[in-house]
């Protein structure tokens, strides 16, 4: 018995011996890189409270190696904080010799706190951990950077934490041998909570960043997003097109007297031209259509010099951005029809600015000029109205916002307000909405004629405001166009004509039931003011997004683009 007790013994001795180094061996190795700050605020503080905070939780265990501060600062100094992508991490692992890389951002306007942190995989190059969390103030990150830490640390040891939803699987992404340059301009990829990040109850800026769409499932899935720096300008208009013929889309931004355009690449936004305007220009709106129809996209500025109409076309020539058209005494606004873009002008008004009918403006090889007359109400303005089918069909409606900031929709026809909205007029007006939508502060001047000016016939300016525009999409693929449109929210309301002041914004979704227009969904509220928008491949995938131009409460600007992934 004795013999074979000390038999066991030596057995059970060298199998610890033999068995050690397999052991030792199935450490994982990870490092923890800084996080990248989007802050006016110095925020040094809680980075480092981050960072040793990660490093000390994934270092309680045995089963994990954390490379030393250090070591990981030196990695992260030399691409120069600039925000990083999975190629950066897979590098910085590769070379490290690490199995997981931890990476994210935070990011702090006003209270509003996002925290966007993930685990790269460095020999699959997926990210199987991640969290994206919106918090109000900093009191709340640090137990979600617990949380994270708990994640990343059950993910290292091989265990599926009791309370973790079932994922799929995260996609393979192609190593950056292969597609470096495609990588450097994606946004990160995407983990497999997304879904429960965007069923966050929490309403905070950064939906700015990562929204969550309510009542529409769908659109949930795998979507990213994509923020630019913050521009100490106010941005007045936006629009997106391949304006100068190189075959990939840019960005291009009006304020009250500039011209910019970018392009998305390398994950950054890049100023390609400046246009700079005169002093004593107000630009309203920009668009970008090809209207001569010469395979280039023009950008089409809408201007005004105190209260007369200075509008006007640039295209590109091969060389630079010349003017085709100039003086042009027209509102201009190019909307989305089945035919195609058609760009729509409108007089500046005797007695109201927006009185006059509205006509498609044509190409004549030399200028614009009034084409047909179109089939909308007279006394709509030309700005925040469109024409589109609701139904599946090819019956267009009218879909306008009015002076009230309601939302309309009319039958086409060329009668009056006055007329349509009399009482027991006709039939033209389909449905109208309760609520206010759209809102802005974009703000035209005019100066009426004496024949509605006071006895003293002193010349005085009246205000008008040029609203946003709606779109129209089939995001459903089902044949039926949804209306997107915007809703700028105000502290003190609508109720004063003359004061527009607005702080929060949300996009809605509608869909036509035959009766009227149904919210289908809305973005949760956005910190901030959107001063027009479009659903259009910005970062040239092939995918269209929900981009934003956004006034934040700071009077910075923004662009933040939504991949719905449709």
């Amino acid at each position: 018995m004795k013999k074979f007790a000390m038999m066991f013994a030596v057995i059970m001795l060298v199998a610890a011996f033999i068995f050690r180094p397999a052991i030792a061996a199935e450490q994982k190795k990870l490092g923890v890189l800084p996080f990248t700050i989007h802050s006016s605020e110095n925020l040094d503080y809680v980075r480092n409270g981050v960072w040793d905070m990660l490093i000390s939780r994934l270092s309680s265990g045995e089963e994990i190696s954390v490379a030393d501060k250090e070591t990981m600062a030196a990695a992260f100094e030399k691409t120069e904080g600039k925000d990083l992508v999975a190629s950066d991490a897979y590098e910085i692992g590769k070379k490290l010799g690490l199995d997981y890389v931890v990476w994210g951002s935070i990011t702090k306007i006003g209270n509003s706190v996002s925290l966007d942190g993930k685990l790269l995989d460095v020999e699959s190059y997926t990210t199987p951990v991640g969290i994206f969390e919106q918090t109000r103030g900093m009191d709340d990150v640090i137990p979600k950077i617990g949380d994270f830490a708990r994640k990343i640390s059950a993910h290292a040891r091989g265990e599926k934490l009791v309370d973790e939803p079932e994922t799929v699987s995260p996609p393979v992404v192609k190593q950056p041998s292969d597609q470096r340059e495609e990588q450097a301009r994606e946004a990160s990829p995407k983990t497999g909570e997304a879904l429960d990040v965007l069923q966050s109850s929490r309403g905070t800026l950064t939906s700015v960043v990562n929204p969550s769409f309510i009542m529409t499932p769908e659109i949930l899935d795998r979507r990213g997003f994509t923020m630019s720096p913050r521009y100490p300008k106010k941005f007045k208009g936006m629009d997106i097109g391949d304006v100068d013929d190189d075959g990939k889309n840019e960005i291009v931004i009006i304020d009250r007297t500039n011209i910019y355009i970018y392009r998305l690449e390398g994950g950054g936004f890049i100023l390609k031209v400046t246009l700079a305007g005169k002093s004593y220009d107000n630009h309203i709106s920009v668009d970008v259509a090809d209207i001569n129809e010469n395979g280039i996209p023009e950008i089409i500025v809408t201007n005004m010099r105190r209260d007369h109409l200075y509008s006007f076309v640039v295209e590109y020539d091969g060389d630079s951005f010349k003017h085709i058209a100039e003086d042009v005494r027209r509102f201009l606004r190019v909307i989305d029809t089945a035919d195609g873009p058609c760009l729509l002008g409108q007089e500046l008004g005797m007695n109201a600015a927006f009185e006059n009918p509205i006509h498609e403006m044509v190409w004549d090889g030399e200028e614009l000029r009034d084409g047909r007359r179109m089939p909308i109400p007279e006394g709509l303005s030309v700005f925040g109205t469109t024409l589109a089918s609701l139904d599946g069909g090819r019956t267009e409606r009218v879909i306008a916002l009015d002076e009230y900031d309601r939302l309309n929709v009319y039958q086409k026809t060329s009668k009056p307000l006055e007329q349509i909205h009399a009482f027991g007029a006709g039939q033209e007006l389909l449905w109208r909405s309760d609520d206010a939508y759209g809102g802005t502060d974009n703000l035209i001047e005019y100066t009426p004629q004496p024949s509605v000016l006071e006895e003293s016939h002193d010349a005085h300016l009246e205000n008008a405001y040029a609203n946003v525009r709606i779109l129209t999409y089939d995001i459903r693929g089902d044949g039926k166009n949804e209306v997107i449109l915007v809703k700028n929210r105000s502290p003190v309301g609508r109720l004063l004509q003359n004061v527009k002041l607005f702080n929060r914004s949300e996009i809605y979704g509608f869909e036509w039931d035959g009766m009227g227009l149904l919210e289908n969904w809305k973005t949760k509220e956005i910190q901030g003011y959107v001063t027009d928008y479009q659903f259009k491949d910005l970062d040239n995938d092939g995918r269209k997004q929900i981009v934003l131009a956004l006034v934040l409460p700071t009077s910075q600007s923004v662009i933040v683009a939504y991949d719905l992934n449709l």
